[in-house]
C-alpha cells in the first residue's frame, strides 16, 4: 500500500466532496418532481374520496 502526502489526502477529498456535492443537488431535483407528481396524485385522491361519498347521496335524490 502506497503512503499519501497530506496534500494528495486532501485533493482526493475535495474531489470527493465535489462527486457527492452532484449527487446529492441529483437526488434533491428528483425528490422535488416527484412531491409535484404526489401533490397531483394526492389531488385526484381527494376527488375520489368526495366521489364516493357524494354519489349515494345524489343517486338517493334521483333515483
Amino acid at each position: 500500500m502506497t503512503k499519501l502526502t497530506p496534500e494528495e489526502v486532501l485533493s482526493k477529498l475535495a474531489h470527493h466532496e465535489m462527486k457527492c456535492e452532484l449527487r446529492y443537488k441529483n437526488i434533491e431535483e428528483r425528490l422535488d418532481s416527484q412531491k409535484e407528481d404526489l401533490k397531483g396524485l394526492s389531488n385526484k385522491l381527494w376527488f375520489l374520496v368526495v366521489l364516493i361519498i357524494v354519489t349515494p347521496m345524489v343517486h338517493r335524490l334521483w333515483g
